[in-house]
């Protein structure tokens, strides 16, 4: 009789636990989302931080590239030419460039999308559109001269 008391108490208990665990495995869950949705920005920041990407011109049929360093200043190379300026991520996730000296070709209000899709990273345009390919690499990867 004692061993089937016990048999029944464990099993009453079991419904209890069992809804600890899963309330607590489901709290869990929302918060590790809640975190990753709201650092989403710093990851994508330190994502491009520090990186060059390169990519082809689809007018001139040239390689550009743009260096995003870690405290929003930005480095590009188009053939023989420099400039600079600074760069910051919008709300939606958008990259955005301004230029220091010639607003005309880097403005800020011109923003693109990256999109991840394995080693390859593409850039779309506020109507989605892609705007090009590019490769991404680490560190300062401009031509020096």
């Amino acid at each position: 009789m004692r061993l089937i008391l016990m048999k029944t108490d464990w099993f009453r208990k079991l419904p209890k636990a069992s809804f600890c665990a899963f309330f607590t495995v489901l709290v869990i869950s929302y918060w590790c989302n809640f975190e990753v949705r709201a650092n989403s920005a710093e990851i994508l920041q330190n994502r491009f931080a520090n990186h060059t990407f390169i990519y082809i011109d689809r007018a001139t049929g040239q390689s550009h590239a743009i260096y995003l360093g870690k405290l929003g200043n930005y480095d590009e190379y188009f053939p023989c030419e420099f400039t600079d300026g600074n760069w910051w991520l919008a709300k939606n996730g958008q990259i955005c460039l301004l230029d220091r000296i010639d607003n005309s070709r880097r403005n800020g209000s011109s923003c693109l999308k990256p999109i991840f899709n394995g080693n390859v990273l593409s850039f779309k345009d506020d109507e989605g559109n892609l705007a090009y390919h590019a490769k991404l690499v680490k560190g300062y990867a401009l031509p020096f001269g």
